[in-house]
């Protein structure tokens, strides 16, 4: 049950992504490393990165959270 859970952990690692970036910082995301350029975009994210890894974070939590309930029915 440990390698399945390190492999799980592993692709819920690299299922999360990174704030877009474009080469016209206007149209990059705020959350982006490199920041936007577009004053009016304001500091939240708004190409759905935080929506994304949040729902793959919740997703990890509740399989690991399952396979602890059936290790624990063993």
């Amino acid at each position: 049950m440990d390698k399945l859970r390190s492999l799980i952990i592993g692709l819920a690692a690299k299922s999360q992504r990174q704030h877009n970036c474009c080469v016209d910082g206007w149209y990059s995301c705020p959350k982006n490393a490199d920041g936007c350029l577009d004053p009016s975009a304001g500091d939240e994210c708004n190409c759905g990165t935080d929506q994304h890894n949040t729902k793959v974070s919740e997703a990890l939590t509740e399989i690991l959270e399952l396979m602890d309930r059936i290790q624990e029915a063993k």
